[in-house]
């Protein structure tokens, strides 16, 4: 049985994005109220690709974005040539380290990823990964590096992705000299960036293997809340003039930030969110249950066998409040408090107290009377009088959830409901009225 254990262990690995083929994928579109991938692919196929769509998609950390945004690219790449669009993925926190990202390391990993992404291909006639304002801007990072930090004397695409690795890997200080260096020849990397998708554009057209290009940049939302404001209200308007269709991930919390609207208006559409599920609901439980039956099913473990008692597996579904990644760790918890299946009702309260005494361990103070608010149950909207910094935070840690399919309504993170400072003491009291 420990073998077992340990099969179903990695099947419930909360950090994979799955490819849409996986065997563990479960459609929720159902409990979505609508399929988000299918929506947004139609709009790009819609979309002029000389008149570059941008999208913002966003979703609480760990609902499964990254999986339907794998799910969009499959569905632009597999369409016939006259809809079909070359899909370039990637993840920020594969390349870059986004506890120090600045608007110019996201330009040189975009020109990075399109130059590998397209240079292999032997069908892609007419494209050149180089161009006059990239090999000027590369020989100036060059140049600049030599007074302290040491880049290769290597072509320019070995070059522009050596130099995401610096970025990311170099010492603070080498940091700092290269983005000198970068931010100096700006407006040339802009140019460059512009020319390389231009150019990969047109030789898809040309060569009929596509109608055009996307780029989609995944991990955005995780950046830590301090760096939100400098990428996207400050770097907006570079990031919705992007030279190809695009798709943004950005947090849930930038919707209350004062300046929400600059970025409405540079990308021209209010942020795609991806539901929570509701795990109150027939749907949303529906859901939950078909996603531990795929995943013992690819452990090749009767869905039966992994809980003492079907009220145990309610229970956990209950607790996740609908969030995906939760039901995921909460299972890989309750596994390793076990030596054999099934995962009893024991090991789960363990598992969800150790989750309860975390969470209240990172909940300030000031937080409490608002939560409070939150006693008798979900709220249609969250207090107008809840300060802004607070409102963000309580979005971003995963304390409050929020709920878009259907009628909107905001609630808090269910093992929260079971903490001595939720159940006692007084709520905030509203804002007197003028």
């Amino acid at each position: 049985m420990s073998e077992s254990i340990t099969l179903l262990y990695r099947a419930f690995n909360p950090s994979e994005a799955l490819a849409p083929t996986d065997r563990r994928v479960v459609d929720c579109d159902g409990a979505r109220h609508g399929g988000i991938a299918g929506q947004l692919a139609k709009e790009f196929q819609r979309a002029d690709p000389q008149k570059p769509m941008h999208r913002l998609f966003t979703g609480h950390i760990g609902v499964g974005k990254s999986t339907e945004l794998l799910r969009l690219k499959q569905i632009l790449e597999s369409a016939p040539a006259a809809t079909r669009l070359e899909t370039i993925y990637f993840d920020i926190n594969d390349h870059l380290d986004p506890n120090d990202l600045k608007l110019a390391d996201l330009l040189v990993l975009v020109a990075s990823r399109v130059q590998s992404h397209l240079s292999g291909r032997k069908d892609l006639k007419g494209f050149s990964a180089t161009n006059v304002a990239l090999e000027r801007f590369w020989d100036h990072v060059q140049q600049f590096a030599n007074s302290g930090v040491t880049l290769p004397k290597v072509d320019l695409t070995a070059g522009i992705a050596k130099l995401t690795v610096e970025i990311k890997e170099g010492a603070p200080t080498q940091r700092e000299a290269l983005r000198r260096a970068i931010n100096e020849q700006r407006t040339t990397l802009r140019a460059g960036v512009k020319d390389l998708l231009e150019t990969a554009t047109q030789a898809l057209q040309q060569q009929k293997l596509a109608q055009g290009l996307v780029v989609i940049i995944d991990g955005l939302e995780k950046l830590p809340p301090d760096q939100h404001e400098e990428l996207f209200f400050t770097g907006c308007e570079q990031m919705a003039d992007l030279a190809a269709h695009s798709v943004y991930t950005v947090p849930m919390s930038l919707a209350y930030h004062p300046r929400f609207s600059t970025l409405t208006q540079a990308f021209g559409h209010q942020p795609v969110p991806l539901p929570m599920l509701h795990a109150d609901t027939a749907e949303g439980m529906g859901c939950l249950s078909r996603l531990l039956d795929q995943r013992c099913a690819y452990a090749d473990v009767l869905p039966d066998d992994l809980f003492e008692a079907p009220e145990t597996r309610t229970r956990l579904c209950l607790q996740t409040g609908g969030h995906l990644r939760y039901l995921m760790m909460y299972v890989r918890s309750a596994l390793s408090k076990v030596d054999e299946l099934p995962i009893t009702a024991a090991a789960l309260d363990s598992v969800l107290r150790d989750t309860r005494h975390a969470l209240a361990r990172q909940i300030p103070g000031t937080f409490w009377p608002w939560l409070r608010r939150f006693r008798p149950g979900a709220l249609a909207a969250l207090p107008d009088d809840l300060p802004t910094e607070i409102r963000r935070d309580l979005l971003h840690q995963l304390i409050v959830y929020e709920y878009v399919n259907g009628e909107p309504r905001y609630d808090v993170n269910p093992v929260i409901r079971d903490l001595h400072n939720f159940q006692h003491g007084e709520p905030a009291h509203p804002a007197p009225q003028p």
